[in-house]
């Protein structure tokens, strides 16, 4: 009896133990070698705090997760070097939270394969952590979801035996006992069922005592979960869509604003009726896309170009990373509202601004820089900016990479008369410009640049008498630089004059030499050219019986004339019908003069960009000018800067139904009221947009003295 207890003892115990010593001995865990960890891929608000990091065979991981299904994904390259194969068991990766999924897929060159590393060879073992689930609310406060912190140590761990194989050998010792007490007590049959046993178990015990397994456990933080509420979605380096995923691309952006619907302030898109209604053209812009920022787009001058308002109730944050957030709007000519924006977080402006090539100014008041560290290429290309007004927000202070922060942007002129320099294109400039001592490219909204002397200039008296029957409508006007007014034989950049004539009497006979210039193509306007200076720049004549009417929609009708240096005749252009006068001059940069003291507006509802860029127009006298149905005055003036005197009736010209104004009078820095009053960088909106009551009730307008008596 003896003998048979001993005899099973040693076939059912003290084998599988063996196997199990010598499987320990085949996969020594300092044989499993963790050489690499790498991310494959990971999304925006996923942070590292530290880099993962292999510390022997301790895989150091160290996350903060910003908002729901964020993830991250690893390559973990193991190398086994013992003799038997690795199978990688994820199943206790432990990231200590409930509120966290982890996968594990096995890659290797690409492909999947099953959890195997084969004996003496590496693969790449993929894995995920991803954020799946939003933490309860006694887990919130302060803005900040209290996430727990496992500092749970792991190694990893080979082999793996000990679980399976104990187990295995826990079984057999129940077993033999129970086996044991059957053959003393010589059950009938006892023998067959130990030798069936004996079939059955040895080859399971064998084959767990021989499986080399390792596990991957983990020390992961996920230290918090911010709120982003209000915060603005990430900037692209593209040239198609922004700010998550618009319906428009870049290249159809003409206008930004940014609008805090919680405080009054005056913007050119009226919307603040429509909070918290707001038109079906809008789409979210926020970073967590919890509707906490919209944007919502609108082509008010009908140019094909849209005007965006980015809107929040309250100040708009921008993300810690807001570099290229507003690059490559090749066509856009305003970004506005910084005063509404939060950026004191921000540390990254690389390529803010990179590539807007119609950008002349920025107001970039109420920025905050105090934290950027790189500024690199934040202007870069912006070959039209000729002035960036900033405040004592804007710092470069830990900007350690600026380099080409101001490349190509030639126009650019400080405060003082600075002009740009190929040598300082980085954030040495940076800087309010104080003259020849220190040298800056920014204009000081605190500091205004010194006071010129002004002389009153009287728009030119008609040439011809005011005629009193109507003629033609004229065609529209349109946003390009080619044709214009229907189908014109000449192209806008080869006009330097236009004139208005009562009639059609000079009109060539031979029809190739004029066109049709009327809004019913009906012959009633006629249009043609001449070279009187032999300069290949031509005067173009209007021609119609009588008054030329203007459309009703008269946006652009003058806009975009590089080469235009007058007009003459605008007297007799009728406006009575005309409901927009909107970016009507826009961009004619060479006009010196304007007669608008006929122009009857009092159906007009739009006079934005009215004036945008007349940079060589010194006075104007809108003293017949009715604004009494005028809702947006935004950027009226905008760039005006030789303009030293607005004259106006101040009972024609009001503001008071204007719900949009912003930089109404943007760079006019030579503007001087009646009374003496100064520009003022701080009151470029509708404010000052009032005859000069001297230091009690500043304005920038004159007074028209015939009107006034």
């Amino acid at each position: 009896m003896k003998k048979k207890i001993l005899l099973f003892l040693i076939t059912f115990l003290f084998v599988p133990f063996l196997l199990v010593v010598n499987a320990e001995t085949k996969c020594d865990k300092n044989k499993i070698e963790v050489k690499s960890i790498s991310v494959v891929e990971k999304t925006d608000n996923v942070v590292e705090k530290s880099a993962a990091s292999v510390s022997g065979n301790k895989l150091v991981l160290n996350l903060q997760m910003g908002e729901l299904n964020d993830h991250i994904v690893y390559d973990v390259v193991v190398k086994n070097n013992s003799s038997e194969d690795a199978t990688f068991d994820a199943s206790n990766l432990n990231v200590g939270s409930k509120h966290i999924l982890y996968g594990v897929s096995y890659n290797d060159n690409g492909t999947d394969v099953s959890p195997v590393v084969p004996a003496n060879s590496e693969r790449t073992l993929r894995f995920t952590v991803k954020y799946v689930s939003e933490v309860g609310d006694s887990e919130y406060s302060g803005g900040v979801y209290n996430e727990n912190k496992n500092t749970s140590d792991g190694n990893v761990v080979n082999p793996k035996t000990g679980d399976s194989s104990r187990l295995f050998i826990f079984i057999m010792f129940v077993i033999g006992f129970g086996l044991i007490f059957l053959i003393i007590n010589k059950r009938k049959y006892s023998k067959f069922f130990v030798l069936l046993l004996a079939v059955m178990l040895l080859p399971l015990a064998v084959k767990a005592a021989c499986s080399c397994q390792f596990e991957l456990s983990s020390h992961v933080e996920i230290l918090k979960k911010e709120t982003h509420e209000r915060m603005l979605s990430l900037g692209n380096s593209g040239s198609t869509t922004f700010f998550n995923n618009s319906p428009i691309t870049k290249d159809k952006v003409e206008y930004i604003e940014f609008i805090d619907m919680s405080a009054a302030s005056n913007h050119r898109l009226n919307v603040a009726s429509q909070s918290p209604a707001f038109p079906s053209t809008y789409w979210d812009v926020s970073l967590d896309k919890d509707d906490t920022v919209r944007a919502y787009y609108e082509d008010n001058d009908e140019d094909g170009l849209y005007e965006i308002a980015i809107v929040a109730n309250g100040k708009i944050i921008l993300p810690d990373n807001s570099s290229y957030l507003f690059a490559h709007f090749t066509k856009v000519e305003v970004i506005t509202g910084f005063d509404n924006v939060d950026s004191s977080r921000v540390t990254n402006m690389n390529s803010m601004f990179l590539g807007d090539a119609k950008l002349t100014g920025l107001l970039l008041q109420g920025l905050d820089t105090t934290k950027v560290t790189n500024m690199s290429s934040m202007f870069e290309g912006c070959t039209e900016l000729t002035t960036i007004l900033v405040d004592t927000g804007f710092s470069t202070a830990r900007a350690t990479a600026s380099s080409n922060m101001f490349k190509n942007d030639t126009k650019l002129v400080g405060g003082k008369g600075t002009t740009y320099n190929a040598s300082y294109i980085d954030k040495t400039y940076a800087r309010v410009d104080e003259g020849s001592t220190v040298p800056g490219y920014f204009t000081g909204m605190n500091t205004p640049a010194d006071p010129e002397p002004t002389t009153p200039v009287t728009p030119d008296e008609p040439e011809e008498p005011v005629v009193t029957t109507t003629g033609g409508t004229l065609a529209q006007g349109g946003s390009g630089n080619t044709t214009f007014f229907n189908n014109s034989l000449v192209n806008k950049p080869d006009v330097e004059k236009f004139i208005i004539e009562t009639n059609m009497n000079n009109v060539p006979t031979d029809s190739t030499k004029w066109w049709d210039a009327s809004k019913a193509k009906d012959n009633s306007v006629k249009a043609y050219y001449k070279d009187t200076n032999n300069n290949n720049l031509y005067e173009v004549y209007i021609a119609t019986n009588g008054k030329l009417v203007a459309p009703e929609n008269s946006s652009y009708l003058f806009a975009y004339y590089e080469n235009l240096t007058a007009i003459e005749g605008l007297q007799n252009l009728d406006t009575s019908n005309a409901t927009r006068l909107d970016k009507m001059f826009t961009g004619d940069v060479k006009l010196t003069a304007l007669n608008l003291r006929f122009y009857n507006t009092s159906k007009v509802t739009n006079m934005a960009n009215m004036f945008y860029n007349c940079e060589k127009i010194t006075a104007l006298d809108l003293s017949s000018f009715d604004t009494s149905k005028v809702t947006n005055m935004a950027n009226m003036f905008y760039g005006c800067s030789e303009l030293t005197k607005i004259v106006v009736n101040g009972s024609g010209f009001v503001t008071t139904n204007v719900t949009s104004s912003g930089s109404m009078f943007y760079t006019c820095s030579k503007l001087v009221g009646g009374s003496g009053t100064t520009f003022d960088v701080a009151h470029v909106d509708k404010a000052y947009a009032r005859i000069d009551g001297g230091t009690s009730n500043p304005g920038y307008f004159t007074a028209n003295v015939e009107t006034q008596e």
